[in-house]
């Protein structure tokens, strides 16, 4: 797997084969997976926004990320073939990229899980739980 910049190409592919369980994740937050994938074209167009891509070049997820309040908010969309173990590391580098490239600050990712298995799935990327509701879960990287 690679990485680079997100594409309108990108994001037209991931919309139109996104995962189940992020389509589920997107409800269980109070958004159509449509209306809520739609936030992330002013991200790509700002060039606040990464692909994750096959080793062909095709893209299966896309990262956008924002820095407000001393810490970079990130979004999150993926196709099914995204979630193994490559995926895994490979987003976890990313992020330590991204962390890197905008100052070292904190991570934070707020989270609607459907799947039992997505708090340890963040808390294995190295982040912790920060805040919790009873439909959403806010996690936060530390800065290294």
């Amino acid at each position: 797997m690679k990485n680079r910049a997100a594409t309108i190409r990108d994001f037209r592919l991931i919309k139109a084969d996104l995962a189940h369980r992020m389509a589920a994740e997107y409800r269980q937050a109070g958004w159509e997976p449509t209306k809520a994938l739609e936030t992330f074209k002013p991200r790509i167009k700002e060039g606040n926004a990464d692909a994750i891509t096959t080793d062909e070049g095709e893209a299966i997820a896309i990262i956008a990320f924002f820095v407000d309040d001393g810490a970079i908010h990130t979004s999150f969309a993926a196709r099914e073939e995204f979630f193994g173990w490559q995926g895994f590391r490979e987003v976890w580098r990313h992020i330590r990229t991204i962390q890197a490239r905008l100052g070292n600050l904190p991570v934070r990712s707020n989270s609607y899980p459907q799947d039992p298995r997505t708090e340890d799935w963040f808390r294995k990327l190295g982040f912790r739980v920060v805040e919790r509701a009873p439909n959403n879960i806010v996690f936060e990287l530390d800065p290294r």
